[in-house]
């Protein structure tokens, strides 16, 4: 079994035991834990950031010890995602070594924040000296202002003369950083175990230090990218911010399971404040699917107050179920103010997905050439690609510019059509069709791209675009060729930028 897999089925079950719901502030997160106990903020937060997870879905068990493999779980799981990520995503066979936390604790490592801390055994109760010291550590890493020498000097705590001095310094630093407190009588009491409560008082005021250092808008993005990247390994998670002037809008998409993908978009203001723009959205409609919401042409006006995406939306007859769509507005334009929370409309777009061909050559005039030659513009955003111009001399030919990049189909009777078999466009056709093309997932190599470009050309801008080409066998009675830009490092898709023109050319080599 590979560490990846491995990997991977832990993450998974750590997120199940870790699905709690969003709690209501007159409630407690967990039986064990009253209104009025002292951890309740830090707890409820901690929970709901799946973050410090409770024994079970409704005790949490607050004043039982916690191990250092544990603690090193919830400061790497919180701070050190990525890291820890890249730990986890570098092996691929199961070592024998291998313990819940080896990944964990090889993040905390690396980072330098085991340093001084004197584990020694990682499954027993950690101290509170060494969370001290660990914590310490934290700060020192992550770049937080350290207090000066009349803050440390101002550090009252009572039993200060049995604190070792190994620990001293991190345990006066937390204390002038607001990020630990001693006891009811004033003592830090450092030999006493660290509880689980007290762990989440812990992450909460690291948290907060941290959106000083940041920002608010900063670490709630974070925090989102954190939570969205958590089943990494069974989804494929993307995570794409857009910022504008107030506020930062990030769209994430999920997917890989059998029924679609999960996907949203919201929207974190400069103090911190999370909007679902879902929410804005009216009742009665259905946008991008059952199962998820795929937006594109994400972007902000100048005052950074309107935020425009483009989704597909269909209307529903009777309740939000696949068996009762009504119309379908198929891709529309939506407008959110962000900062009065309303929608301000939703309306269709000219986006043109294909164009169907269903011409003669005579319209075009004694003077067209025979090949196909479509030029493409943007007018005003991704969401208005249109056709400029066209030749194209033959009905019932299909132009589609999709992810992937250009393709025409063909119908069969047009293969067996003596007057498309000797046109410049069917001679190239026939031609690419015996040559050795590349397959859908095979790689072109260099000297197939150069045996086949001069029969398609693709231009952006007058720049020559190169690709591979393929020719798919017949599907449903109509062929495809397929050019898929090459050059494009972004999922292989044509960007478009105000007023870009592509041109598109299938026919024999010109001289």
């Amino acid at each position: 079994m590979s560490k990846r897999i491995l990997s991977a089925a832990l993450a998974l079950a750590l997120s199940l035991s870790l699905a709690v719901p969003a709690f209501a502030e007159e409630e407690s997160p967990f039986d064990d834990v009253p209104l009025d106990h002292w951890a309740i903020e830090a707890i409820r937060q901690a929970a709901e950031e799946y973050i410090v997870s409770g024994m079970d879905y409704q005790n949490f068990a607050p004043d039982a010890p916690l191990t250092s493999a544990q603690f090193v779980t919830i400061i790497t799981r919180a701070f050190y995602w990525r890291e820890l990520r890249a730990i986890e995503e570098a092996e691929e066979e199961v070592r024998e070594d291998w313990t819940w936390y080896v990944h964990n604790r090889e993040t905390a490592e690396q980072a330098g924040l085991m340093e001084g801390v004197g584990v020694e055994d990682w499954d027993a109760p950690m101290t509170r000296y060494q969370m001290a010291a660990m914590l310490y550590n934290v700060v020192v890493d992550k770049e937080l202002v350290l207090p000066d020498k009349a803050a440390l000097e101002a550090v009252e705590i009572t039993d200060w003369d049995q604190v070792p001095e190994e620990f001293q310094e991190a345990v006066s630093t937390a204390y002038a950083m607001g990020l630990l407190s001693g006891m009811e009588d004033g003592s830090f009491a450092g030999d006493q175990t660290l509880t689980r409560a007290q762990a989440a008082v812990v992450y909460t005021k690291l948290d907060q230090a941290l959106e000083v250092k940041d920002g608010l808008m900063e670490r709630a993005l974070d925090k989102a990218e954190r939570t969205a990247r958590q089943n990494d390994g069974f989804l494929s998670t993307r995570f794409i911010r857009y910022p504008g002037k107030l506020g930062t809008a990030y769209y994430v998409s999920q997917g890989g399971t059998p029924h679609g993908a999960n996907s949203y978009l919201r929207y974190v203001d400069l103090d911190g404040t999370e909007l679902d723009v879902r929410s804005l959205l009216p009742e009665g409609y259905v946008y991008g699917s059952v199962w998820y919401f795929p937006v594109e042409a994400i972007r902000f006006d100048e005052t950074g107050e309107k935020l425009s995406f483009v989704t597909k939306v269909q209307e529903l007859t009777d309740g939000p179920s696949m068996f009762n769509y009504g119309k379908d507005w198929g891709n529309t334009k939506i407008v959110v103010n962000v900062v009065t929370k309303e929608m301000e409309s939703m309306e269709p777009v000219r986006y043109t997905e294909y164009w169907d061909v269903e011409v003669e050559q005579d319209n075009y005039g004694e003077n067209t050439s025979d090949c196909l030659t479509v030029t493409l513009t943007q007018e005003s955003g991704i969401e208005d690609i249109v056709v400029q111009e066209s030749n194209i001399p033959f009905s019932g030919v299909k132009v589609s510019l999709g992810n992937g990049g250009i393709s025409v189909t063909i119908p069969e009777s047009l293969m067996a059509d003596p007057d498309f078999l000797s046109s410049e466009f069917g001679q190239a056709v026939q031609l690419l069709r015996d040559m050795d093309l590349p397959g859908y997932f095979d790689e072109a190599d260099d000297a197939k791209r150069e045996q086949t470009a001069p029969y398609v050309q693709a231009k952006m801008n007058g720049v020559p675009l190169t690709g591979d080409v393929r020719l798919d066998p017949p599907v449903d009675g109509a062929h495809r060729l397929c050019f898929r830009i090459a050059e494009d490092a972004d999922e292989l898709h044509i960007r478009f930028l105000d007023g870009d023109a592509l041109s598109f050319r299938v026919g024999l080599p010109q001289e």
